[in-house]
């Protein structure tokens, strides 16, 4: 019996490496192309190129400039790899260090009033009088509140979001066959963004067709 379940296991040892790494090596020395995400990848599209033999690597990720409803993105990055060597014939760890950025922008309606900064009287007074227009009739006798002199309004003002990530990462490389390449790291990244200054340890991923 336990003759039958170790030799039930090697099969499957052999069968799970067979799909997982087809041929490593030429995997390892391989270009590709895909989708990346990270504090440290940027979003996008994404171009790894293998160096010196595999032992090095280097990534690019751009995302072109989206509009979308009033909001605007765009963002990109870049990555070098040094690769520690297999762990397996489908996996080995490496450490990474990127940098990437990304803006935003989007139309955001918010109300000013008498006293704040960008108050406009001859705005505010405009709209109220294109308000007043669509107001429902009033019944025989009875007055109008009136109007005040200086009231408040509604402006659209562009917000814009932005940040810069930069930092090292610790990550697992997974082949699967000579097709895809699975990335997955943990960085320490450092950024900077219209909210202030960060630490984000949000993982990096990738996946990529090998080319």
């Amino acid at each position: 019996m336990f003759a039958a379940l170790k030799t039930t296991s090697k099969i499957f040892a052999l069968l799970a490496d067979l799909v997982l790494s087809g041929e490593a090596n030429e995997a390892q020395k391989s270009d590709s192309i895909g989708f990346s995400v990270g504090p440290t990848y940027g979003i996008g599209a994404s171009y790894k190129k293998s160096l010196f033999g595999g032992k090095f690597g280097a990534q690019i990720t751009a995302c072109p400039p989206l509009y979308m409803g009033g909001n605007n993105f765009f963002g990109g990055g870049g990555t070098v790899f040094y690769n520690f060597g297999d762990i397996s014939s489908w996996a080995r760890p490496y450490v990474s260090f990127g940098a990437a950025a990304y803006r935003r922008t989007s139309d955001d309606w918010h109300q000013l009033c008498d006293g704040d900064d960008d108050y406009n009287i001859d705005e505010a007074l405009e709209q109220q009088k294109q308000e007043a227009q669509y107001r429902p009739a009033l019944p025989p006798g009875v007055a109008p509140e009136p109007l005040p002199e200086r009231p408040c309004y509604s402006t659209q003002k562009e917000k814009v979001e932005y940040g810069i990530g930069i930092g090292p990462a610790l990550g697992i490389e997974m082949r699967f066959n000579k097709l895809l390449t699975f990335n997955l790291e943990l960085p320490c990244a450092l950024s900077w963004t219209h909210a202030g200054f960060q630490i984000f340890p949000i993982p990096n991923f990738s996946i990529r067709a090998n080319i």
